[in-house]
């Protein structure tokens, strides 16, 4: 049952003076925290809009002396209203796809097999090998027969990431016990659908899922043998909702497929106390490294971004657009290493300031757009994985090739994922 009006409106009055404002410029997420009010009161009566104004009549405000100030004050509360609204929504779409995901896990297991050793924790990790996963482009398959000497599909993509956590396993073995492992979720996780006219695309559904239970398989594996697993996740240009966004997603970047499979593991792995996420909501994102170093990342699709590095690279461009960033006063120190996808050329190169870039490969290799629209023939699938010690931020650094994982069976041990056959389809 509602609140009589007249105590909806000397609460309002009563709310706005404890906060000494103007009851015409107290927002509702001002007022409700601090009255017993409900949403269904302001709605029984008109919505808190009205309200707000008819309590500031009620309470004796004087108006506003002219109407420019009075459309002053009405822009300032529809704005803050907009913002309360993104905000709400993107908390509402992230509880409740976490909630779905956590559904879906509970109905549909994927397994990972007991760790191998026992997990010590240190106070201080004087190392980090961070993997650069970017531009996997799951959900699409590439026929050698269209695409030459290239081919992709479910099996391969597993079979490729498979090496890729094999050789972060092996990747120095003897001192684990000092090493964090970072992951860099870089973008283009999902191939998406952002071209009508592109063949051979799995629905979105499926490429959600796939890719989901591959990185979770693959995360899983790394979990059995470093104590510690921070895993960043960004958004690129093919896993953009494209009928909110054209050729690039410039605004909400959060809202994307990708962070649908960022979410899914996040769930996935809440029990995992050792596996921690961090899904910025800029689509930019930063970690510290050993040393003290900031070491930042962007998919590259947007500001602050390199040129195509594959034709040649743009020095004062890059450059440029770091000076802008650090300008901005974005971070509370400069980035010591820059970390780019979308290009598909792993590369590392030094500015003229010092700061180290590092562009990755893809998953993928040669596709149709690759092949046809810039051509690009037979590129080498290829991800990048490095070290930070205190005194280098990017010390031993490895660019990780591939083609040869395509055939390998025994890769099948490492990462299988029920369902998801060469040229098939997932049952889910």
């Amino acid at each position: 049952m509602a609140r009589p009006l007249d105590y909806v409106l000397s609460e309002i009055l009563r709310v706005a003076e404890d906060a000494g404002k103007d009851p015409r410029l107290l927002t509702r997420k001002q007022f409700l925290p601090h009255t017993d009010c409900s949403k269904h009161d302001l709605e029984k009566y008109g919505g808190y809009g009205k309200l707000r104004a008819d309590a500031a009549h009620a309470g004796g405000v004087a108006p506003y002396k002219d109407a420019p100030e009075a459309r002053g004050v009405d822009l300032r509360n529809s704005y803050v209203r907009g913002l309360e609204r993104k905000v709400a929504t993107a908390d509402y779409l992230s509880e409740k796809i976490l909630r779905g995901f956590s559904e879906i896990f509970e109905n549909n297991p994927i397994t990972i097999p007991a760790g191998k050793v026992k997990l010590k924790k240190t106070k201080y990790k004087k190392r980090m090998l961070t993997l650069l996963w970017s531009d996997l482009h799951f959900g699409v398959d590439v026929d050698p027969r269209e695409i030459l000497k290239s081919e992709f599909n479910w099996t391969i993509a597993s079979r490729r990431m498979a090496k890729l956590v094999q050789q972060a396993v092996q990747w120095k073995p003897e001192h684990r016990e000092e090493t964090t492992l970072q992951i860099v979720l870089n973008g283009d996780i999902l191939h998406g659908i952002i071209h009508l006219s592109e063949a051979n695309i799995k629905e979105v559904t499926e490429q959600i899922w796939g890719a989901t239970a591959i990185l979770a398989k693959a995360i899983g594996y790394l979990s059995q043998d470093f104590g510690r697993i921070d895993v960043l996740c960004l958004p690129g240009n093919h896993d953009r909702v494209t009928y909110r966004t054209g050729e690039r997603a410039i605004v909400q970047r959060w809202n994307s497929h990708s962070h649908q499979v960022y979410l899914a593991l996040k769930c996935w792995f809440r029990e995992t106390k050792h596996v921690n996420f961090d899904i910025p909501m800029a689509g930019l994102g930063t970690y510290d490294a050993p040393g003290g170093h900031l070491i930042f990342a962007s998919h590259g699709d947007t500001e602050p971004s390199t040129s195509n590095v594959g034709k040649s690279f743009n020095v004062s461009k890059t450059t440029e657009a770091l000076l802008k960033m650090n300008a901005g006063e974005v971070f509370d120190r400069k980035a010591s290493v820059v970390l780019f996808g979308h290009w598909h050329q792993p590369s590392q190169f030094m500015l003229p300031d010092g700061t180290v870039c590092i562009v990755n490969g893809s998953l993928i290799g040669s596709e149709s757009f690759a092949q046809n629209g810039i051509g690009f023939f037979n590129s080498m699938p290829a991800q990048i994985m490095f070290e930070s010690v205190p005194d280098y931020p990017v010390g031993d650094f490895r660019i990780v090739q591939l083609r040869d994982a395509d055939n390998d069976e025994n890769l099948d041990k490492i990462i299988h994922i029920d369902g998801i056959e060469r040229g098939g389809l997932i049952d889910f």
